[in-house]
């Protein structure tokens, strides 16, 4: 199902990863899915926010315009 979903939907999903892991992946390998988890953060999840100070420290300073779409 996760391979499906990478193959659906490969805009949202870059990597998918398969863990040997039953129903609660969390709780059997943690590890596994705390590092996945972290590495999903550090690529997707701060660029982002990075954008979104940047576009509203511009967009506080007169004279400069935040980016489009913004």
């Amino acid at each position: 199902r996760a391979r499906q979903l990478g193959q659906l939907c490969p805009q949202y999903v870059k990597d998918v990863v398969l863990l040997k892991a039953g129903h609660c992946p969390h709780d059997e390998v943690p590890h596994q899915v705390n590092q996945e988890m972290i590495k999903f953060m550090r690529e997707r999840i701060l660029p982002a926010e990075e954008d979104m100070v940047d576009a509203s420290t511009a967009s506080s300073h007169p004279g400069v315009q935040a980016p489009v779409g913004v």
